[in-house]
């Protein structure tokens, strides 16, 4: 194919994102860490946090890794999946506690990432390591509230009662204790750390405003979850354990292609298999059907190894176990559909490897002498 034709091939790529019929990529156990996160993932904000107490306590903020599920072709959040359910992507949430009566331009989640897992295997991996990043983040009442810190105390009252109208019982004093209690005694240094409300403001402030019975403390929020975290990998350890193999996910390449068209698509972490190449009846759609596959399953051979993980539609799946048995090469499916369409094709093999005349595995009998019996 000359480099126009494969520089129009290329440019047409995100269009056929949709238009895969199936994939071919590393086995399961070529990854040394879990891959499917099962229920919601909370984690508590350890970066600095430059508010009033009473503000802290009431909106509770954390970051949060959602699973994403399909439930009738729509797109459901879990807490904990169903048995048989895996996600299709995980979203990651900064935000705080959802409460009737804030003004609407108050934003409640901060920030919202989206990760595909049907696209990219570690998505669950790059969920939590967001999550952490997010999580290690400063968070200071200008990000809450824009022009928070250049207002007069008095103004920070009416700041606070117009967000969060009666859900705070916030008075001037209150707001005063929370931001700048301290000895008269104390330093400069003092004062600065009680601003940017280090441990020594939280432990007065705390007195002064008792937490709500819905907020869960950052202790009990990281004990809750370190049954959660302690098999993945963490963001900043240089010892965390890795992938044996790790195969970086790259813009696809074509590697088989008809009248401009991409057949198969090269990932890197993953073959790709076009709804195109599989479309068709006769003899030259089956060809092109054959071609597409087998040249998909040598790419992830040699890329892989062997087993080859395999998942896709019901005429992908069908024709890559019947090559995969023919080529000699080892498949591992990657759901039901998958692995019934490659038992069969094995015992189809089996049957057919039967229809032959072999030497029998019991003694011959011996040969009758005719001319002695005539004697």
């Amino acid at each position: 194919m000359d480099m126009s034709a494969e520089s129009e091939v290329v440019q047409g790529l995100e269009s056929d994102m949709p238009d895969t019929a199936g994939h071919l990529g590393p086995t399961e156990k070529s990854w040394a860490v879990p891959r499917v996160l099962k229920q919601r993932l909370v984690l508590p904000i350890t970066g600095e946090l430059d508010m009033p107490q009473v503000v802290r306590d009431t909106m509770n903020y954390r970051v949060e890794v959602v699973p994403l599920v399909l439930e009738s072709g729509t797109a459901v959040e879990r807490d904990e999946l169903k048995p048989g359910e895996t996600p299709f992507a995980y979203e990651v949430l900064r935000k705080g506690n959802e409460l009737e009566g804030l003004d609407p331009k108050f934003l409640v989640t901060l920030d919202r990432v989206g990760f595909n897992a049907l696209q990219d295997p570690q998505a669950a991996e790059k969920a939590i390591q967001k999550a952490q990043e997010l999580a290690a983040q400063n968070l200071d009442m200008d990000t809450l509230i824009p022009g928070y810190g250049k207002a007069t105390p008095e103004n920070r009252e009416k700041l606070l009662k117009s967000v969060f109208g009666d859900r705070l019982d916030v008075d001037r004093g209150t707001i005063e204790n929370a931001e700048q209690h301290a000895q008269p005694e104390t330093t400069e240094q003092e004062r600065s750390d009680l601003k940017r409300g280090t441990e020594k403001s939280q432990e007065p402030a705390a007195e002064q405003a008792p937490k709500s019975s819905a907020a869960k403390s950052p202790e009990k929020t990281a004990q809750d979850n370190a049954d959660l975290l302690k098999d993945w990998p963490s963001v900043s350890s240089d010892n965390a354990k890795k992938p044996d193999k790790v195969f970086e996910k790259h813009d696809p390449v074509p590697l088989l292609s008809h009248k401009n068209r991409p057949l198969v698509l090269d990932y890197g972490d993953h073959i790709a298999v076009t709804r195109r190449a599989m479309f068709g009846i006769g003899r030259r759609a089956q060809s092109k059907r054959e071609n597409a596959v087998s040249t998909a399953l040598l790419a992830a051979r040699d890329r892989f190894g062997e087993p080859i993980h395999f998942s896709g539609d019901p005429a992908f799946v069908r024709e890559t176990a019947n090559m995969a048995v023919k080529l000699g090469i080892a498949l591992e499916p990657g759901n039901d559909l998958a692995k019934h369409a490659y038992e069969q094709a094995l015992q189809r093999a089996a049957a057919e490897r039967g229809n032959v005349l072999e030497p029998s595995k019991s003694s011959p009998s011996p040969q009758k002498q005719v001319g002695a019996e005539l004697a």
